[in-house]
C-alpha cells in the first residue's frame, strides 16, 4: 500500500477529486445506456447502484485520508534517462539539485568524542564484518568497516543525540512539509521493494574478460559508503557515521540517484539541527526513492525496537484490520512487527543476541505446544512441520560461533521473519489486551445471522449452501482467516467439486441411455410432443451439465487464482460476501442433486404410467421408505443436544427396569424370611 503524501494544495485537491468522481459517474451511466438498459437483467442492474452506492460512501473517507499526504503541486514530476537504465519520475524540482542548494552531507556532522562525551557506537560497528556480497570501497578501514574514525568532525555542529527522541513542546512543524517531496512511509505494506520492476534492453553485446583477470568487484561507491547484498538478490548502501547512519536502496553508483539522496540526506540533517531535535543513540535513517517520484524515510531506533518519524504519522492503514480502540500496547504490538521486518529488508545491520534468539526460541516451542495440545483451537499461524524447521534452524544458529552468526545473514533473515509474523499475529489476537482471542473461533464482534434471502435459497438448493456458510462462518471470525486453515478448506472443497463433476457425468450419460429407450421415445412420437417422462430427464441433462461446466469453472479458478486466504478475507467483510461464496460453492452439489431427482422422476412415471398395481405398491413403499431414511439422515445434521431413544424403546426401557426392580424386592424379602426359619427349626431339635 503505497501512502499519500503530504501537501499544503487541498483546496485544488478536492475540486479535482470531485470532477473525477463526477467524470466516473456520468462513465457508468453512459456505459449503462450504451448497453442498453432493457436488455439488462435486474440482477445487473442492482448491482451496478449496489457498487455505485460504495463508491459514493467510500470515497469521500478516502479523499478526507489523503489530503492529508497529498504531495505539493508546485513539484512536478520529471522523467530522467540516463544511458539505458530506466530511472522513475522524480518530484525532486530541478532548483533544489542544484549543487549551491544542497545542504552539507552526512560526513560535515561528526564531531569529536569530547564533545559528546565519547562517540557511540553504531549497533554492530565493533562486530560486523562483509558478509558475502559485501563491497567496501578502497578507503575503507579493515579493523572497522563503518570508517568512523577518519571522518571529518570539525566543519558543522553535530546532530544532537539523546537518551530519546524529545522536541520542544511548542514544536509545531512537519518535516515532510518544510522538505518538498518527503513523505513518511513504514515497512510493512508501503515500503516498494517488491514494486519496482527494473526492465533491461536486451542485446547481444559480447563480454570479453581479459587475460589474467581474477577479481570481479561490484559497483565503485564514494568514499565512506558500504554495499550488501540481500540474500534474495537485492543490493542496498549504508553510509555509517557516529550521529546518522543512512540506509538506502537508490543506486549510489547512479550521479543523480546519488544526488537525489544526498540532497534528501543533507536536507533532513539540516532540518534536525535547525529545530534542535534529540535523536536517540545510533539512530538509522532509511530513504526510498519511491515509484511516485518521492523519497520516503522512517528512522529506526534499536534499542527500543521502533521506527519513528519526524512527522504526526497516520498509522490507521496499519491497524484497520483489528477494528477496535487500539490502546498504545496493542499498537506496540505493530510496530514491533514493523521493526522486525525492517531488519528482514536488511540482515546485515543487525545482529541477533542471546537474549533474541531466546525469545523467539521460547515463541517457536510455544506454538509447537500449543497445537499439540489444541488441535483445531490452536492460534499458530504456522503448521507443525514449519515449526518443527524453525525450531532446527534457531537451535543450530544459537550453537554457532559469534563470528559465524555475523556472518550467517540467511539464518537471521529466517528468524527476522518469524519475528515479524509472531508479533502480526499477536496484534491480531490482542495478546495482552482486554479481550484477547485465546482460540481461533473466538470472536470480539459477534456472529451476525444469515438473511431471510439466503435461507429462501439454501432451502431451493436442498441445504447446501447451510453446510459451506457454517465453514466459511468459522474460518473468518472477525474477518481473520489464517493461510493454514485456508488450504485445508480449498484441498477437501477441490476434493468435493471432483467428486461432484464426476457423478453428474455418470447420470448424464444414464439419461442419454433413457432417451434411448424405444418405449419412451415411442411415447412422444404419439403424443406429438415431449412426454412428461422426457421432459423430466431432459431437465435432469441440463442440471447435469451445468454440474460439469460450473464444477469445473470453479476447479480451475480455486487451482490458479483464487489460491490464498487473501480472497477469503475480502469476502469475509460482509455478511453477504460471505452468503454469496456459500451460495456459489454449493451451485454444483444442488444441481447435481435436482439432476438425480429430476432423473428419478422420469423414472416413476414411466413406472406409475404402466398400470402395473404391484409395481405400483413396491414402488411407492420403497420410495417412502427412502424418503424417511433421508429425513432421518438430515435431521441427524442438526442435533445439538444429548441424543434420545424413540418413545417405544423409552418404554420398553422403562418395563425392563420395573421387572428389574420387582424380582430384586423379591430376592430381598426371601433373604430376610430365611433367618427367622433357621432359628425356628433350631429351637425345635433342642425342645
Amino acid at each position: 500500500m503505497v501512502p499519500a503524501d503530504h501537501g499544503h494544495h487541498h483546496q485544488s485537491s478536492i475540486s479535482t477529486c470531485h470532477s473525477t468522481l463526477g467524470l466516473g459517474i456520468n462513465r457508468l451511466i453512459a456505459r449503462v445506456f450504451s448497453l442498453g438498459w432493457r436488455t439488462w437483467p435486474w440482477s445487473a442492474v442492482l448491482l451496478a447502484f449496489r457498487r455505485l452506492w460504495a463508491l459514493l460512501r467510500i470515497i469521500p473517507l478516502r479523499l478526507w485520508t489523503g489530503l492529508k499526504r497529498v504531495p505539493s503541486a508546485s513539484t512536478k514530476p520529471q522523467t530522467l534517462n540516463i544511458g539505458t537504465d530506466v530511472i522513475c519520475a522524480s518530484r525532486v524540482p530541478e532548483n533544489l539539485l542544484k549543487e549551491s542548494s544542497v545542504p552539507q552531507p552526512l560526513e560535515m556532522l561528526t564531531s569529536p568524542a569530547g564533545t559528546l562525551g565519547g562517540s557511540p557506537k553504531i549497533i554492530g560497528t565493533d562486530r560486523m564484518k562483509p558478509a558475502h556480497g559485501t563491497d567496501l570501497p578502497a578507503s575503507a578501514n579493515k579493523k572497522d568497516p563503518f570508517n568512523t574514525e577518519n571522518m571529518s568532525s570539525t566543519e558543522c555542529p553535530p546532530i544532537p543525540i539523546g537518551p530519546s527522541v524529545t522536541m520542544p513542546c511548542n514544536f509545531t512543524h512537519e518535516m515532510s512539509n518544510e522538505i518538498p517531496g518527503l513523505v513518511f512511509v513504514t515497512t510493512v505494506k508501503e515500503y516498494e521493494r517488491y514494486a519496482k520492476n527494473f526492465i533491461y534492453e536486451q542485446t547481444n553485446e559480447p563480454y570479453i574478460i581479459p587475460a589474467c583477470t581474477m577479481d570481479f568487484p561490484g559497483p565503485v561507491l564514494p568514499d565512506q559508503w558500504i554495499s550488501y547484498v540481500h540474500p534474495e538478490g537485492t543490493r542496498y548502501y549504508v553510509k555509517p557515521t557516529s550521529n546518522l547512519s543512512l540506509i538506502t536502496e537508490a543506486r549510489i553508483d547512479d550521479a543523480d540517484q546519488y544526488q537525489k539522496i544526498d540532497h534528501y540526506f543533507g536536507a533532513i540533517t539540516e532540518y534536525i539541527r535547525k529545530y534542535n531535535i534529540q535523536l536517540p543513540p545510533n539512530p538509522f535513517l532509511v530513504l526510498e526513492l519511491r515509484n511516485s517520484g518521492n523519497c520516503g524515510y522512517y528512522f529506526v531506533n534499536h534499542q527500543k525496537r521502533c521506527l519513528f518519524w519526524l512527522d504526526s504519522f497516520d498509522y490507521s492503514d496499519m491497524v484497520q484490520h483489528v477494528r477496535i480502540k487500539h490502546t498504545t500496547s496493542h499498537v506496540g504490538l505493530q510496530m514491533l512487527s514493523h521493526y522486525w521486518y525492517h531488519n528482514e529488508l536488511f540482515p546485515h545491520l543487525y545482529h541477533l543476541t542471546d537474549e533474541n534468539l531466546h525469545e523467539i526460541d521460547d515463541m517457536v516451542v510455544f506454538a509447537i505446544g500449543d497445537q499439540t495440545t489444541s488441535g483445531n483451537n490452536s492460534i499458530s499461524t504456522f503448521e507443525m512441520d514449519t515449526l518443527k524447521q524453525a525450531q532446527s534452524t534457531i537451535m543450530h544458529f544459537r550453537h554457532k560461533d559469534s563470528t559465524i552468526r555475523n556472518i550467517s545473514v540467511g539464518a537471521a533473515w529466517f528468524i527476522f521473519r518469524l519475528f515479524t509474523t509472531f508479533y502480526e499475529d499477536r496484534f491480531i489476537y490482542l495478546h495482552g489486551e482486554k479481550g484477547a482471542r485465546l482460540q481461533p473461533s473466538q470472536t470480539i464482534f459477534g456472529i451476525w445471522e444469515n438473511s431471510w434471502f439466503f435461507e429462501t435459497l439454501n432451502a431451493i438448493m436442498l441445504f447446501g449452501p447451510g453446510v459451506h456458510i457454517r465453514k466459511l462462518k468459522s474460518m473468518s471470525i472477525d474477518n481473520i482467516v489464517t493461510e493454514k486453515v485456508w488450504q485445508k478448506f480449498r484441498k477437501s472443497i477441490l476434493d468435493d467439486w471432483r467428486d461432484v463433476v464426476l457423478y453428474a457425468t455418470v447420470v448424464l450419460s444414464a439419461n442419454v441411455s433413457f432417451q434411448t429407450v424405444q418405449s419412451v421415445d415411442n411415447e412422444g412420437v404419439e403424443l406429438g410432443h415431449r412426454s412428461h417422462a422426457q421432459r423430466a430427464s431432459d431437465f435432469s441433462i441440463v442440471a447435469s451439465v451445468g454440474t460439469i461446466i460450473f464444477g469445473l469453472l470453479l476447479l480451475r479458478q480455486h487451482r490458479e487464482v483464487m489460491t490464498n486466504a487473501g480472497f477469503l478475507v475480502n469476502r469475509s467483510a460482509s455478511r453477504s460476501g460471505i452468503e454469496t461464496l456459500a451460495i456459489m460453492y454449493s451451485v454444483p452439489y444442488a444441481l447435481l442433486l435436482w439432476s438425480m431427482l429430476s432423473f428419478f422422476a422420469s423414472f416413476c412415471i414411466v413406472w406409475f404410467k404402466a398400470n402395473d398395481s404391484v409395481s405400483t405398491i413396491l414402488i411407492s413403499i420403497t420410495c417412502g421408505c427412502i424418503a424417511l431414511l433421508l429425513l432421518w439422515g438430515i435431521s441427524a445434521a442438526y442435533e445439538q443436544e444429548p441424543y434420545v431413544k424413540l418413545l417405544f424403546f423409552r418404554g420398553l426401557d422403562r418395563l425392563k427396569l420395573c421387572c428389574q426392580r420387582i424380582l430384586a424386592n423379591s430376592k430381598l424379602r426371601e433373604e430376610l424370611c430365611a433367618p427367622d426359619i433357621e432359628v425356628e427349626s433350631k429351637g425345635a431339635c433342642i425342645a
